[in-house]
């Protein structure tokens, strides 16, 4: 806490005893970013991580612990954090993580992966969700497709040279 009150970069830093109370924090301030440990008492930092995507989804989040298995490891990236620290966490190197995260430019920000769910699956969310997207998948060759949606339905594909519409 200390250190990271006495940061370079002029950021303010709040902490916070249990994962309520933290909920409660988050709720109250909306912080940029949480830093949160896994174990904590009242609600851990998994489920702290859980509802805070829920509600804040563009709220920047990392994961630390000394506990950190890779399941744990995945789970935590999955659910939305955006990094996950193992302790003893570097304070200096905590520091930089958490500038790099805050000055992401947009176009960073929504650029990504996506594992564990199928291009049908994530499709169909999109569709219920009637999400007007631009999808750019590439696989492990380079190649790419572009995908259009517009409230949900396929509009326009592009898959190398092919070109195709949604019915």
């Amino acid at each position: 806490q200390a250190w990271l009150r006495d940061n370079q970069y002029g950021y303010a830093v709040m902490t916070a005893p249990d994962g309520l109370r933290a909920m409660e924090m988050i709720e109250r301030y909306r912080p940029d970013m949480v830093v949160s440990d896994i174990r904590m008492p009242a609600m851990d930092g998994l489920q702290l991580l859980v509802t805070c995507h829920r509600r804040y989804p563009d709220m920047k989040f990392m994961v630390r612990s000394a506990y950190g298995t890779p399941e744990l490891e995945e789970a935590s990236l999955r659910y939305g954090a955006v990094r996950f620290l193992h302790k003893p966490v570097d304070m200096e190197r905590l520091e930089r993580g958490i500038a790099e995260v805050l000055t992401q430019s947009p176009e960073e920000e929504r650029s990504g992966y996506l594992s564990g769910v199928s291009i049908p699956g994530f499709l169909q969310l999109l569709s219920v969700e009637r999400k007007s997207v631009c999808l750019r998948l590439r696989d492990g060759e380079g190649r790419e497709a572009v995908l259009y949606l517009d409230q949900g339905e396929l509009v326009h594909a592009q898959v190398e040279d092919y070109l195709g519409a949604g019915a």
